[in-house]
């Protein structure tokens, strides 16, 4: 208080007061009570070289308030920049998760699901692959002995497999929650519904090859070759019940023996009473499996009612311009 009396002395008395007034309210509120007059008006000498006149508190206040304007002045423009860079940002990620995830789980599932779950492609195959390794071969042998397989294609790798990992579970866990968790709940069921069609084929299969009393293909005995591909006759009967045109199978003779030939390939081969019992075998289970393969189509409606729903949430979300959620991958600070 002394000190700004004495900065102040040369005032006249009414500003002298003022000014012992304003101090002491400064003072009651915590802030510095130091001489305003000598402060400001010595500090803007100092920098511009200027010899100013003292300073009244009132001009002192004026002063002040115009420093707070220009720096709220300037806050304000910094803070609308962080703004604009923010918003910025959100469009490039989501842009990001559009042309990296969206659309390539959209042409993933489409291309590979689409055809099955629409009911215009089979979902069962025979392959042919490695079925047995020998890890005593000799080096004259060959450990690795292949044969027909039969699978039921779940491609879920060549969807989710080239999507960068980090946006990938960006989108599962902050922006695309929900319509992540039903495209996940549809390949698990999905997976679900084709290996009861892997599990019954296979149990034809079997059956056809205990019927058939012949050798499963490809032969073994030493000048054996009556063999019968159980595996491929099964997809026959597969094909027929699940509504897919199979070509007739023909019996050709051979000699004394018989081939059954159909689907591009010779299916049996052994006499002729065999060739026939399976021929009977196969007339059999097309009557027998009819209710079970007409159980599991009866699903598929359902599975490409569910598709079409995801493809269509996919395609809004693809066409979308505004951001859902946030993320730690685009902070505001």
């Amino acid at each position: 208080m002394r000190e700004l009396r004495e900065a102040c002395s040369e005032f006249p008395q009414w500003e002298r007061n003022e000014a012992t007034a304003t101090a002491a309210s400064l003072k009651d509120t915590g802030m510095p009570t130091r001489p305003l007059c000598e402060h400001y008006a010595g500090s803007f000498a100092k920098v511009s070289g200027v010899t100013l006149p003292p300073l009244s508190p009132a001009q002192v206040y004026t002063l002040l308030g115009w420093i707070g304007g220009a720096a709220s002045t300037a806050g304000g423009a910094l803070f609308a920049s962080k703004i604009r860079v923010y918003h910025d940002n959100r469009k490039a990620h989501l842009q990001d998760l559009q042309e990296k995830v969206l659309g390539p789980i959209r042409d993933g599932l489409t291309h590979n699901f689409g055809a099955a779950v629409s009911q215009q492609a089979p979902l069962l195959s025979v392959n042919w692959a490695p079925v047995e390794f020998d890890e005593r071969a000799k080096a004259t042998e060959e450990p690795t002995e292949h044969g027909e397989v039969l699978v039921a294609p779940f491609p879920t790798s060549k969807v989710f497999g080239p999507i960068h990992s980090a946006l990938l579970e960006d989108a599962r866990k902050n922006h695309y929650v929900k319509m992540m968790g039903k495209i996940d709940g549809f390949l698990s069921r999905w997976g679900q519904h084709l290996s009861l069609w892997h599990v019954w084929a296979s149990d034809v299969s079997r059956e056809i090859l205990k019927q058939a009393g012949l050798e499963a293909f490809p032969a073994k005995g030493p000048g054996g070759r009556s063999y019968v591909m159980h595996l491929r006759l099964a997809m026959f009967i597969y094909n027929r019940l699940a509504g897919f045109a199979t070509p007739r199978l023909t019996i050709e003779e051979q000699g004394p023996a018989c081939f059954l030939s159909g689907m591009n390939t010779n299916l049996a081969f052994g006499e002729r009473q065999q060739i026939e019992g399976i021929v009977t075998l196969l007339d059999k289970l097309l009557e027998t499996e009819r209710p079970r393969t007409a159980e599991l189509r009866s699903k598929m409606s359902a599975f490409h009612k569910e598709f079409e729903k995801i493809c269509a949430e996919l395609d809004y979300a693809l066409a979308s311009r505004k951001p859902r959620g946030r993320c730690d991958l685009v902070k505001f600070f």
